[in-house]
């Protein structure tokens, strides 16, 4: 599968907000208390499900982008015509009271976030997310 890029994502986006206005409201109020940029929050949840249509890996969302996806899901016709048109493939939604596991996922997630999209959205993917940003920004040496 290609890579998805920036305007493809915001694309997808402003079709699915335009289409369907309920959807937008419905994540505003499930989410508000992480963010109020719900845009921005649907933007890095379908970040999230390129990235595992993409890697075909398992992956860990944020919690906001968790409730994001739950709201989504409930479109049932809406989600999974989505991921089939999109990622050729239902992007399922396997809850894991695993805390080792979700946090190996999570780390996987930041890094694969990382290589394909550049610098996370700090306020939606917090503080481990841009300590690897900044970890990964050194260059300054090489090795042969």
């Amino acid at each position: 599968m290609e890579r998805i890029s920036l305007n493809e994502i915001k694309s997808w986006r402003n079709q699915l907000f335009e289409e369907f206005p309920f959807l937008e409201k419905r994540i505003y109020n499930a989410t508000k208390e992480y963010t109020e940029n719900t845009k921005g929050l649907f933007d890095e949840l379908l970040k999230f499900l390129a990235l595992v249509g993409t890697y075909d890996a398992k992956l860990t969302p944020t919690l906001a982008i968790d409730y994001a996806w739950h709201e989504f899901i409930l479109f049932t016709k809406l989600y999974d015509s989505f991921c089939r048109e999109k990622f050729n493939r239902f992007i399922h939604h396997n809850p894991d009271e695993n805390k080792q596991s979700n946090a190996n996922n999570f780390k996987k997630t930041i890094q694969l976030y990382i290589l394909t999209f550049g610098e996370p959205n700090a306020e939606i993917w917090g503080n481990y997310a841009i300590s690897e940003w900044n970890s990964a920004q050194c260059g300054s040496c090489e090795a042969n």
